[in-house]
């Protein structure tokens, strides 16, 4: 190819991407700004919160999966007695 041809291809694809260059970056949104203070806080010995869980697990399957598995380690591990 021709350098003439390279540049008019070039030129092509660059003009209708050029609408998109010419727009302006959209304002940046408003926010608040507060002075920071320093205060006294006022110590306690109360908690304000959860003591206990909000919802406790199921561990009804996860505890005989470990039991069926104890189970077979232990019959695994007797000795076997030919008849």
């Amino acid at each position: 190819m021709s350098r003439s041809v390279l540049i008019i291809l070039s030129i092509l694809v660059m003009v209708p991407l050029a609408p998109a260059w010419s727009q302006q970056p959209p304002p940046a949104p408003a926010v608040g700004v507060v002075k920071v203070e320093k205060r006294p806080i006022t110590q306690t010995d109360e908690f304000i919160g959860r003591i206990q869980a909000a919802a406790t697990p199921n561990r009804a399957a996860r505890s005989s999966w470990t039991a069926r598995m104890a189970r077979r380690i232990r019959r695994a591990a007797r000795p076997r007695v030919n008849a």
